[in-house]
């Protein structure tokens, strides 16, 4: 076992992350720019700002070298998915200079009220949250496999019959490819 030397501290600070936050239905549905964005989040999160925690998005962006516009896909899918609430939109200060939206976190306290957990209300067990990135293509009626079936029919005799109009022109060529495709479409040499 290794001995911490005399006076060295631990790694530093870090982010908390409860297991009964991440074992949940909605966590697994989230994207992966969605939980990095929310990981950020919590980063700022000083234990006693929760409902002022800004991030500006393209300084998310620029910190998970990821798009802008994926940034803020990832705030809205985990606003949708109940993880984070909207407290003060953005908005253009007196300066004229930007503020960023402030978020609270759903599963930690604020100004004095307890955790609201808004991703467990927001989602039933078995349900999924549909988002940009977990869309699903919609199940197909029975019948369609049988419609697909005579389609690939249909290309395969199309196929045979291009290929049995182009075998004359392969046998006029002069390479041994071509002889090779006659003598194996049945053609002779």
């Amino acid at each position: 076992m290794s001995v911490r030397p005399k006076g060295k501290k631990g790694g530093g600070k870090f982010v908390r992350l409860p297991n009964s936050l991440i074992d949940t239905p909605a966590w697994a549905e989230l994207s992966c720019a969605a939980r990095s964005v929310h990981v950020m989040l919590v980063r700022r999160h000083n234990g006693g700002n929760n409902g002022r925690i800004y991030l500006p998005s393209r300084e998310a962006a620029k910190a998970l070298t990821i798009h802008k516009n994926t940034v803020l896909r990832a705030f809205k899918e985990l606003e949708a998915s109940g993880f984070i609430a909207s407290v003060k939109a953005a908005h253009l200060g007196s300066e004229g200079t930007g503020r960023a939206t402030e978020w609270r976190l759903t599963h930690l306290a604020c100004e004095g009220k307890a955790p609201s957990n808004d991703f467990l209300k927001k989602q039933n067990p078995g349900t999924n949250i549909v988002t940009p990135w977990s869309k699903k293509a919609p199940k197909q009626p029975p019948g369609n496999r049988e419609n697909h079936e005579n389609v690939v029919q249909i290309c395969d005799q199309a196929r045979a019959l291009a290929w049995s109009k182009n075998v004359p022109n392969l046998t006029s060529s002069h390479t041994p490819y071509a002889k090779l495709a006659v003598s194996s479409a049945g053609g002779s040499e």
